[in-house]
């Protein structure tokens, strides 16, 4: 789907650069597809589509830690147990 039709760029365009987590804006996020802010009407989705995967992106974060931090500490008690 279009989000951007004065640029022509798709949501999926869009929410592959916001899970790069390298633009705050829809204005930086629109210029990195090179593109530029023309009428405006895009930019309230842009932002909601921006906060949507970023909060995606950190909440696989904090369960990939969360995970990661089991996994060792299971692998540590494996390892006493082994020990002894």
């Amino acid at each position: 789907m279009y989000v951007c039709i004065c640029n022509s760029i798709k949501e999926r365009d869009i929410r592959t650069q916001a899970r790069r987590g390298l633009h705050d804006t829809a204005e930086d996020l629109i210029d990195s597809l090179n593109g530029c802010v023309k009428c405006g009407l895009c930019q309230d989705h842009i932002d909601c589509i921006i906060e949507e995967e970023t909060c995606i992106t950190c909440a696989k974060q904090q369960e990939y830690g969360a995970l990661a931090n089991n996994n060792s500490s299971q692998h540590t008690a494996f390892v006493k147990v082994a020990a002894e």
